[in-house]
């Protein structure tokens, strides 16, 4: 009886080592994505600038820098939220490799985007350890539409028959700088009207009016159009 107690108790001991060195061996398991353990690492994020100012159909970009602590190591994942309808807010990388710190986040301001003001927030996450964010505030500007008028100075001309009569063409623009072609319609049989110059990035032009010798006399009306 003694010693198959005795046997009892040894397999016993032996089977209470192994439990124990288990356990041990579970509790200093490393984290295999390089959360330094325990989960006592954490990570940051940081912006190269907090404001974004942008008009419709720009894009612009900030850097974000993370920061790994207490161990961790591992990639950091980056993600932008809160863009408004019309606007796309992304990160590339959107994963930071180990050893890495960097992501740059590219805003794209739609044309069709709504001016206002709005809050993004740019993420970053890892394995085992608490997200960071950072604040990106983003200002969306309205671009106005260009525009122009032309008048012409005088509004009527009495041009004998086979003479010649002028007239100046004004053009007013608004946030537009481009070309105007100008075309003259509506000249009866045996007048010509033109423009010179009928293309012009100025802000004026010239009507010339030829009345020929077998015109009929009479009124007319002539229009000038640009575009």
């Amino acid at each position: 009886m003694t010693d198959h107690a005795r046997v009892g108790l040894w397999r016993l001991a032996v089977a209470s080592l192994v439990l124990v060195s288990a356990c041990k061996k579970d509790a200093t398991t490393p984290d295999p994505n390089g959360g330094g353990g325990g989960g006592s690492g954490s990570i940051s994020i940081s912006l190269s600038a907090s404001t974004l100012s942008l008009d419709q159909g720009k894009d612009g970009t900030v850097t974000a820098t993370v920061g790994r602590s207490g161990g961790f190591t591992g990639a950091i994942s980056v993600s932008v939220t809160g863009a408004p309808s019309g606007v796309t807010a992304t990160a590339s990388p959107s994963s930071v490799a180990a050893g890495s710190t960097a992501s740059t986040i590219k805003v794209s301001v739609g044309g069709s985007a709504a001016a206002g003001s709005y809050s993004l927030t740019v993420k970053a996450g890892g394995s085992g350890v608490s997200d960071a964010t950072a604040a990106l505030s983003l200002t969306v500007s309205e671009v106005a539409t260009g525009s122009f008028t032309i008048s012409i100075d005088p509004t009527s001309l009495s041009v004998q028959t086979g003479a010649d009569g002028t007239a100046a063409i004004g053009i007013a623009r608004t946030n537009f700088t481009g070309a105007v072609s100008l075309v003259v319609t509506g000249a009866p049989s045996g007048v010509t009207a033109t423009v010179d110059p009928a293309s012009t990035t100025a802000n004026t032009s010239a009507l010339k009016v030829a009345v020929g010798g077998s015109a009929a006399a009479g009124g007319s009306t002539l229009t000038i159009t640009g575009t």
